[in-house]
């Protein structure tokens, strides 16, 4: 009986300093703001985007949380998709796009957006846009960024927004995206 106590407090302690080691940064599109340069994409200004579906297919992921690569930095607060949706929804505006939300007419076109995968180094997704439902533009991307250089859970958040930064930067400066539109 000893034995037994003895190894579930062992295991307890392990346990515990398994969640002592790990960071939880919560990353919110309400704190999100757009950082990149908004005038280098003044041709995008006017222009109509119906954003239509995001989602995830990343198994290195839950539906609320993506991970560092060893697994001991968690983000998140809410749905993956939804942050990312409600993150890009801020940035096309912010560059004086008319960003349909729910509907929109028919003429306008359709953005769809899937993560293959996403850690706070690498994250491949793709990106497609349909116009009166025949694929325009569709391409994959892969987006990495070096391993974050503290824990800092202040330091780890802004570098997440970089991240969405990053990804949404990399399909405006694709030339046939903005064709596509």
């Amino acid at each position: 009986m000893k034995k037994l106590y003895a190894i579930q407090i062992i295991i307890v302690m392990i346990f515990a300093g398994c969640a002592s080691s790990s960071v939880y940064v919560d990353i919110s599109h309400s704190r999100y703001t757009p950082r990149f340069q908004s005038d280098q994409y003044s041709a995008y200004k006017d222009k109509s985007l119906f954003l239509s579906s995001f989602g995830n297919n990343a198994n290195n992921t839950s539906v609320f949380y993506y991970y560092s690569p060893d697994s001991k930095i968690k983000y998140g607060e809410y749905a993956i998709v939804s942050y990312y949706w409600y993150c890009f929804y801020k940035a096309f505006n912010s560059i004086g796009m008319t960003v349909y939300k729910d509907s929109a007419p028919s003429d306008i076109p359709e953005f769809y957006f899937e993560f293959d995968h996403l850690s706070d180094q690498k994250i491949n997704f793709q990106a497609t846009v349909t116009k009166r439902m025949r694929i325009v533009y569709q391409k994959t991307f892969e987006i990495t960024m070096p391993a974050p250089e503290s824990v800092d859970r202040p330091y780890l958040e802004q570098r997440a927004y970089q991240m969405v930064d990053n990804i949404i930067t990399a399909i405006l400066n694709d030339q046939n995206f903005k064709a596509a539109l």
